[in-house]
């Protein structure tokens, strides 16, 4: 009886060892270090997003915009102490009247989209403060200060960011706080 003798592989280590090579470099090292994955806003009711914003327009009126997850978004845009501080008592002021306030229900759904298109737009990669070559003054326009909650995670930051402010700028035309009628 003849036995056969087992088949002999050729040994290709280089061959494969090039291979594997040339596939790391050509996906731009893309195996070894993946992107980051997307941020995505959980659906919870729990979720707010409060921004103070002076815009890059003058024909636009300081305001702060709150986002609550629950489904509503709060507005009060003007000159008034209350815009910044809601918690203002100085009453003598000048403009103290000089408010005008909103509240727009929406689904909760709906909501959490809104916090998804600024987290898209980069909100949640954003430095605390704006990198020193941007100077912010008290008098800065085009500036926006985001607090929220998301996610069950604190965030804050203050950011001049186009994308974040022209995001604002929308949804404030959205919601009837469009730029102000020039007055004669």
């Amino acid at each position: 009886m003849q036995t056969l003798a087992p088949r002999q592989r050729k040994r290709r280590p280089p061959l494969i060892a090039a291979f594997t090579t040339l596939l790391v470099f050509a996906t731009g090292c893309a195996i070894l270090f993946p992107p980051d994955k997307p941020f995505v806003v959980d659906d919870s009711q729990l979720n707010w997003m409060t921004v103070r914003y002076r815009p890059a327009s003058r024909q636009r009126q300081p305001c702060t915009l709150s986002l609550y997850g629950a489904g509503y978004i709060r507005v009060i845009a003007g000159k008034s102490p209350l815009v910044a501080d809601s918690f203002a008592v100085n009453t003598e002021h000048e403009r103290w009247g000089d408010a005008h306030e909103e509240k727009i229900g929406m689904s909760p759904a709906e909501a959490r989209g809104i916090m998804q298109l600024f987290a898209d737009a980069g909100l949640m990669s954003e430095p605390p403060r704006p990198p020193k070559d941007q100077a912010v003054t008290e008098e800065s326009l085009g500036v926006a200060v985001f607090r929220c909650r998301i996610n069950g995670e604190p965030f804050a930051c203050m950011t001049m960011k186009s994308q974040l402010t022209d995001l604002l700028d929308a949804l404030l035309d959205q919601v009837g706080f469009g730029p102000a009628e020039p007055q004669p």
